[in-house]
């Protein structure tokens, strides 16, 4: 799948395109569906917010990269979901770890 990268603008993350992703200082729908403000967060909150949200498809596209750099070296998912331990490579618990959370947060993303 293939993203288009993001910017920041303040608060605002914007497309390519200048169209609007989204906005830092909104938190959810109210009880009548329309976003309100999320006024619990501070200034450095919020800036910190727009900056990941902004770095998203960048950090999704990493992640990417992460785990396949490890697939082609030897850690496979198995049909049961666990990382392939096989002969391809000596690889530590550290790293099958790693790549079983890179594998959750990209599925958490698509």
């Amino acid at each position: 799948m293939k993203y288009t990268p993001w910017k920041r603008s303040g608060l605002i993350i914007l497309d390519a395109t200048d169209r609007l992703v989204a906005d830092a200082r909104m938190c959810g729908p109210n009880e009548y569906g329309l976003w309100k403000r999320n006024a619990d967060l501070s200034g450095p909150e919020l800036e910190a917010n727009a900056r990941l949200i902004a770095a998203a498809p960048d950090l999704l596209a990493a992640l990417h990269s992460f785990v396949g750099y490890y697939e082609q070296a030897g850690i496979g998912p198995c049909e049961d979901g666990h990382d392939d331990d096989d002969d391809r490579g000596p690889f530590s618990g550290d790293e099958r770890y790693n790549v079983r959370e890179a594998r959750a947060a990209i599925a958490k993303a698509e």
